[in-house]
């Protein structure tokens, strides 16, 4: 089963990426807002900040989904991506913990220490996968198949760690 992991991360990274472009694009308007309103940048940095991340984003998911000789380097990019963002997100959210993320779309709610953690599990995952890439060899199709979908699951619930969380805490309505 541990010789699939890293197929498996591949995916999953890919989706993730795919997603928070996604997310990004979609709430364009309030994705560059927020870079002002949260993190402090100008309203000319933002509109320059706003499409470049998301275009990172997409060009990172494209190489590591596609799996050619640039994926290494597309995880490398991925594993420095998400530690600049999450080290940026944990220095304000230390700051003030009632700001907003965007990361992944228009959240009505501040940053939560479960994004924080959301995010831990996505390097530990990067981390992993350059560790144990070397020497893997490329499943089947079908089992590829199989591993994709069941990253695409993973992600999805990644994704969604704060509100799973707080679904699976919450009694009757309440916490």
């Amino acid at each position: 089963m541990l010789e699939y992991l890293p197929e498996t991360i591949r995916w999953f990274t890919g989706f993730i990426l795919l997603s928070a472009g996604w997310g990004k694009f979609r709430g364009y308007t309030e994705f560059k807002d927020n870079l002002v309103f949260s993190f402090g940048f100008t309203q000319n940095t933002s509109r320059i900040l706003a499409p470049l991340l998301i275009m990172i984003e997409w060009l990172l998911a494209i190489i590591i989904l596609s799996n050619t000789s640039y994926t290494y380097s597309a995880m490398v990019g991925a594993l420095i991506i998400f530690s600049a963002f999450t080290s940026f997100l944990l220095y304000f959210w230390l700051k003030d913990a009632r700001i907003r993320c965007n990361c992944f779309g228009k959240e009505d709610r501040p940053v939560s220490y479960l994004d924080i953690l959301r995010n831990v599990v996505i390097i530990g995952c990067l981390i992993i996968y350059l560790v144990t890439v070397e020497g893997y060899y490329l499943p089947s199709l079908e089992v590829s198949t199989l591993l994709a979908g069941s990253a695409l699951l993973l992600s999805i619930l990644v994704i969604h760690l704060h509100d799973v969380v707080m679904l699976l805490t919450t009694t009757n309505g309440r916490r």
